[in-house]
């Protein structure tokens, strides 16, 4: 191992290893239960306790499964949830070690009571109940020891993948080391709670009203490897709600939403049923900003364009976003042909509701149309996309009749930003107003 600034980290070649052994045991236990104990040889709670052995990259991944029980099955997604928040935790003494080191002396001189047992705890950190020496009832987030080097070492070794896939001829168009370096920034962020303590306080300023809650820091009990933060008392309880007729809250939810992506251009990537509490009074909490990106005004601009022309309906607002930010188009592409493949790709992707629409299928069936078309596409919405399917999981569970087009609708039209202007090489029939090719929304 090799400190690099971040702490001690694997090369990616142990850290490939220590993956290779934990798989290679734990398939060997497995095909003993089935073969002997006439188990199954992967029930859901065997695969979760497999990502918890993986680490902190693997357990991130089982969290965003959790919230998709329409991709993985009921069964499997409530036991990946218990990854979400109760994640096997530290030992006391290392929690204790690391609040003393950073904020810099016993932890009795800053809190007047610290329950030794989490509230919860997840892939790189666990969260503690607290009162300050001065009362104040909080919530401290501790980075867990060591987590850098796995972290890092998963990231440098999926640069790696990507670098292998970029290279095999008929992958070419797929930009993998650009989505990489952007996935790679929104995972190592996460592994500074100073950070994330300026960050969560930017999202206070920002989205903070009397239906969505974002608790306080404390900044004179924070650090990079602590943040401690106002309790919200109806949190713990509201976690682990199963409650499905909450449509009111969930709206307050996607709207928040698309306020981050088309509004602020600061976006929480991580809005899975952990981080994002529907609460019984139709309002809702968000914590958690690790996993957070930005975006630039021309990227907000795009994919609100993009985003209304999918609701409405509209192909060709849709296939002018498509060739604006694809990184390269080839000098062939003829545009009706690809107008007319993204108007059926809309037709077979109704928006209706939220149980109708599944932003998965729908990426992956454009993505498809673009490597038809010789297109290759940029990774400008990757993060967008991801925290779209992080809260569409949580919809789909607690308000799948949520109308999703009608309020993506009406928030966009509500927020209209002046249009990309059309580049003059585009023919007439991917410019506005082009009715022949406009699909209904009904």
């Amino acid at each position: 191992m090799r400190h690099d600034g971040q702490g001690w980290r694997y090369p990616p070649i142990l850290r490939c290893l220590q993956i290779a052994s934990i798989l290679a045991s734990f398939a060997i236990a497995r095909g003993f239960a089935a073969l002997i104990l006439r188990e199954p040889a992967l029930p859901p709670p065997a695969l979760a306790e497999l990502l918890e052995r993986l680490g902190p990259t693997f357990v991130k991944a089982g969290q965003l499964l959790s919230s998709r029980p329409d991709l993985v099955g009921v069964e499997r997604a409530v036991a990946l949830g218990r990854l979400r928040s109760h994640v096997r935790p530290e030992p006391w003494r290392h929690v204790r070690t690391v609040v003393e080191s950073t904020l810099g002396g016993p932890l009795e001189d800053r809190f007047r009571e610290f329950d030794r047992s989490p509230l919860g705890a997840g892939s790189v950190s666990q969260v503690h109940r607290a009162v300050t020496r001065s009362g104040r009832l909080v919530a401290v987030k501790v980075l867990r020891p060591h987590v850098e080097k796995r972290l890092v070492a998963d990231v440098r070794i999926a640069r790696l993948g990507c670098s292998i896939l970029a290279g095999v001829p008929k992958l070419r168009l797929v930009p993998w080391r650009e989505t990489m370096e952007q996935f790679a920034d929104v995972l190592t962020g996460q592994l500074d709670l100073e950070l994330e303590a300026a960050v969560s306080a930017r999202f206070r300023a920002a989205f903070a009203s009397s239906d969505v809650c974002i608790p306080a820091s404390v900044p004179e009990l924070s650090g990079s490897r602590v943040h401690t933060m106002e309790l919200v008392p109806e949190f713990a309880s509201a976690v682990d709600s199963q409650r499905r007729d909450c449509e009111p809250a969930a709206r307050v939810a996607l709207r928040t939403l698309y306020k981050m992506l088309f509004v602020e251009g600061l976006v929480h990537t991580d809005l899975h049923e952990g981080n994002l509490i529907l609460m019984d009074d139709d309002t809702i909490v968000i914590v958690d900003f690790g996993l957070f990106t930005r975006l630039d005004r021309r990227t907000r601009s795009l994919f609100r364009q993009f985003f209304l022309g999918m609701a409405m309906g509209d192909a060709a607002a849709c296939t002018r976003v498509v060739v604006a930010t694809a990184a390269k188009v080839p000098d062939d592409l003829i545009h009706a042909d690809l107008l007319d493949e993204i108007r059926r790709l809309i037709l077979r992707h109704p928006t209706h509701s939220v149980a109708d629409f599944e932003v998965a299928a729908f990426v992956t069936d454009l993505f498809a149309v673009q490597v038809r078309f010789g297109i290759r596409s940029s990774p400008d919405f990757a993060t967008a996309i991801m925290s779209l399917i992080s809260l569409e999981g949580v919809l789909k569970r607690r308000a799948p009749a949520l109308a999703f087009a009608a309020e993506s609708i009406d928030f966009l039209l509500l927020h209209r930003r002046p249009r990309i202007p059309a580049m003059a090489h585009w023919p007439r029939a991917c410019r506005a107003g082009s009715r022949p090719f406009a699909v209904s929304s009904r």
